[in-house]
């Protein structure tokens, strides 16, 4: 029983960094193209 509570824990962690990755990766996208959308080259 401990060792179920304690494998769900884990595959949260692990979805939660995925997630917070994704976030990163997409955030710093979009902050990419706005700031040369709006920088004149």
């Amino acid at each position: 029983m401990l060792s179920f509570i304690f494998s769900i824990f884990v595959s949260l962690i692990i979805i939660n960094k995925v997630y917070v990755t994704e976030f990163i990766f997409t955030f710093g996208f979009l902050y990419i193209m706005i700031v040369m959308f709006y920088t004149p080259l």
